[in-house]
C-alpha cells in the first residue's frame, strides 16, 4: 500500500509539474509573439491612420483637364499645384475680380457707398442689350453700386462692370490706369488689361483702351488671378457674401450665378463660397474658385478647361480634381503652440546660473502640410542626428538661435532666434515644366514662413570673482550685524 500510495503521488507530483511547465511555455510563446509583433510594427508602420494612407502624395499629381491650373492655400500662400501656371492666358470674365477689389477700395476710402446711385452710359447699355453677351437688364439705367457689384459678380454682367469702371475712373480707360497700377502693385508683371468686363475688345466698338487692338484681350496667369484673389478675399472678406449667393434681386428681377459648384448647383462641391467664372472663345473655360474645408481655404484657378464646348460643366469639373487633391494631400498642422518649445529649441547659455534656457513659440504656427512632411514631422527631433537638416529639407521648421551660446543674463521672453522655413522656391507641378516637391513653396502674400522663439524663464548671470567676494563681505557683515542687534535686544 505505502508503494502504491508513493507511486501515485509521484505521478500526481509530475503531472502538476507538467502542467505548470505547460502554462510557462504558453506565456513565454505568448511574450515572444508580442515582441515579434511589435517588431515588425516598428520596422513596418503600415499605416498611421486611415486618413494618412488614402492621401495622396504630392509626387503623384493629378492632371487637371485644363491647360493651365494652379492653386494655393490661403493662410500661408503655400503653392499646392502649378500646372503651366506661370504663362498669361486669357482671363476673360475672371477680369470682374480686379473690378471689384477697385469698387471695394473706392467705399473704404470713402469715394462711394454702397447705396451710391451709378447711371448707365449708352455704351454700357448698348453692351447690356449685345445677346452674345452676358448681362442682366440695365433697362433702368441707374442702380446702387450694391446692385452693380451683385449683378457683375453672380449672372456676369459685362455692363454692370462698365458702369462701375466709368463711375469710379470717370471713364473705362482711366479706371484701366487704375487697375494696371493694382495689379502692379500685387508684383504682378506680365499682365495684359484692356478693359472692366474681360470681354474681347471686338464688342466694345470705338470704346476700347487707346492704342490696343480690336482684338485684344485680357490676360493673365493662373498663379496671377490666385494672387488677385487673394487680394480681394484679405482685404476685403465681405466679398464671400457676395459670391457665395446663387441668387440675388436686380432691377426687381432675380439674377442667378454662372458659379456652379455652390451649395445646391449641380456641381456643387463642399465648402465652395465663391468666386468668378469667365468664358470668351479665346480664354475658354475659364474660373477662378475658393473653398473653406476643415480650417483649409484654398484659392484654385483652371483655365481653358477641356472639352469645354462639348461638356458645359467641364472647368467645375477640372476644379473638382483640382480641390480633390488639395483636400486629400495636405492638412493645416499647428507646428507649435505659443509658449511651447519646438523638438527640444534650447540654447546655451555663457556665464549663466543655468546652462541653457528652452526657446518657446511667441504665438501658435499653423502650417499646410503635405503628406509626406506630416510623417517625417512626427518622427523628426532638433535633437536627433540630422534632425535640422531633414526638417529643412523636406521645408519644415527649422530653429535658427540668433545666437548661440547667449551670454546671460537672460531675460524672460527675450527674442532668442526664429523658427523659420527654408523652401528652396520650387514649385509642385504636375505638368512637367517644374519640379515635383514634396515641400513646394510659397508666395510672399503675407509674413507666414517665420515666427519668434522666446526664452521661457529668466536666466541670471553667474557671479564673477569680485562680485562673489563682495557678496560673501555682504553677508558676513550683514550676519554679524544681526547678531549684535540680538545682543542689545536681551
Amino acid at each position: 500500500m505505502r508503494r502504491i500510495r508513493s507511486r501515485m503521488t509521484l505521478t500526481a507530483w509530475m503531472t502538476r509539474g507538467l502542467k505548470r511547465w505547460m502554462r510557462s511555455a504558453r506565456a513565454l510563446l505568448a511574450s515572444v509573439m508580442v515582441v515579434i509583433v511589435l517588431l515588425l510594427a516598428s520596422r513596418f508602420p503600415l499605416a498611421a491612420s486611415a486618413a494618412e494612407t488614402s492621401s495622396p502624395s504630392t509626387s503623384h499629381m493629378p492632371h487637371v483637364a485644363a491647360a493651365h491650373a494652379y492653386a494655393i492655400e490661403y493662410q500661408t500662400g503655400r503653392i499646392l499645384l502649378d500646372q503651366d501656371g506661370n504663362e498669361p492666358a486669357g482671363i476673360a470674365s475672371m477680369t470682374k475680380l480686379i473690378t471689384l477689389y477697385l469698387t471695394y477700395k473706392a467705399v473704404a476710402q470713402g469715394k462711394l457707398t454702397w447705396s451710391t446711385k451709378v447711371h448707365v452710359s449708352d455704351y454700357s447699355y448698348q453692351v447690356a442689350t449685345n445677346p452674345l453677351t452676358t448681362s442682366a437688364d440695365m433697362s433702368r439705367r441707374e442702380f446702387t453700386v450694391s446692385d452693380l457689384v451683385n449683378a457683375a459678380m453672380l449672372p456676369s454682367a459685362n455692363s454692370a462692370a462698365i458702369s462701375l469702371a466709368e463711375r469710379i475712373g470717370g471713364s473705362e480707360p482711366k479706371f484701366v490706369d487704375l487697375m494696371r497700377a493694382q495689379v502692379r502693385a500685387w508684383g504682378i508683371t506680365d499682365a495684359r488689361i484692356y478693359n472692366a468686363s474681360g470681354l474681347n475688345n471686338s464688342f466694345l466698338g470705338s470704346h476700347i483702351y487707346p492704342g490696343s487692338s480690336s482684338k485684344a484681350e485680357n490676360a493673365l496667369s493662373a498663379k496671377d488671378m490666385a494672387i488677385v484673389a487673394w487680394h480681394l478675399i484679405h482685404d476685403y472678406p465681405s466679398i464671400l457674401t457676395i459670391s457665395k449667393k446663387t441668387q440675388a434681386s436686380f432691377g426687381g428681377k432675380t439674377i442667378s450665378t454662372t458659379n456652379h459648384m455652390l451649395p445646391g448647383e449641380e456641381a456643387a462641391y463642399p465648402g465652395v463660397d465663391g468666386l468668378k467664372t469667365g468664358t470668351t472663345d479665346e480664354a475658354g473655360a475659364c474660373f477662378t474658385a475658393t473653398a473653406l474645408v476643415k480650417g483649409m481655404r484654398v484659392i484654385a484657378v483652371v483655365q481653358k478647361a477641356d472639352k469645354a464646348d462639348a461638356d458645359p460643366l467641364a472647368r467645375f469639373k477640372a476644379m473638382k480634381t483640382l480641390f480633390d487633391y488639395c483636400y486629400q494631400a495636405y492638412r493645416m498642422v499647428i507646428v507649435v503652440s505659443r509658449g511651447k518649445q519646438y523638438k527640444g529649441s534650447t540654447v546655451a547659455v555663457q556665464d549663466g546660473q543655468e546652462r541653457s534656457v528652452i526657446a518657446v513659440a511667441d504665438r501658435d504656427w499653423t502650417l499646410c502640410l503635405s503628406t509626406e512632411q506630416r510623417a517625417v514631422f512626427r518622427k523628426v527631433s532638433l535633437g536627433d542626428a540630422e534632425g535640422s537638416n531633414r526638417l529643412r529639407r523636406m521645408g519644415l521648421p527649422v530653429f535658427r538661435p540668433r545666437t548661440s551660446p547667449v551670454s546671460a543674463p537672460v531675460r524672460k521672453n527675450q527674442i532668442l532666434g526664429v523658427l523659420t522655413i527654408e523652401d528652396d522656391g520650387s514649385s509642385p507641378s504636375s505638368s512637367g515644366k517644374g519640379r515635383v516637391s514634396a515641400q513646394g513653396a510659397y508666395l510672399d502674400l503675407q509674413e507666414g514662413k517665420t515666427i519668434s522663439l522666446v526664452a521661457q524663464k529668466e536666466v541670471k548671470k553667474t557671479p564673477g570673482f569680485w562680485e562673489r567676494v563682495g557678496d560673501g563681505i555682504r553677508n558676513g557683515w550683514n550676519s554679524f550685524r544681526r547678531t549684535v542687534v540680538s545682543w542689545f535686544r536681551r
